[in-house]
């Protein structure tokens, strides 16, 4: 259950912040993406998204060189 403010209820988040949020996460992890490419290759990056079990997934997926293991 949300946290709940004394005075009126459940209080909610704060949708201008969380928009700021996921807007830096998309365009860091967009970024790290294209920096990931070598540069002889044409950057490939596919995104999907879906509601599970009234969550959101996002998949993102690209033809850079990885994480090395």
């Amino acid at each position: 259950d949300p946290p709940r403010d004394p005075d009126h209820g459940p209080r909610r988040p704060d949708r201008g912040a969380a928009y700021k949020h996921i807007n830096r996460l998309f365009t860091n992890l967009l970024q790290n993406a294209i920096q990931a490419v070598p540069p002889e290759r044409i950057p490939e990056i596919y995104v999907d998204a879906s509601v599970q079990e009234g969550r959101v997934l996002v998949t993102v997926q690209d033809n850079g060189s990885g994480i090395p293991e």
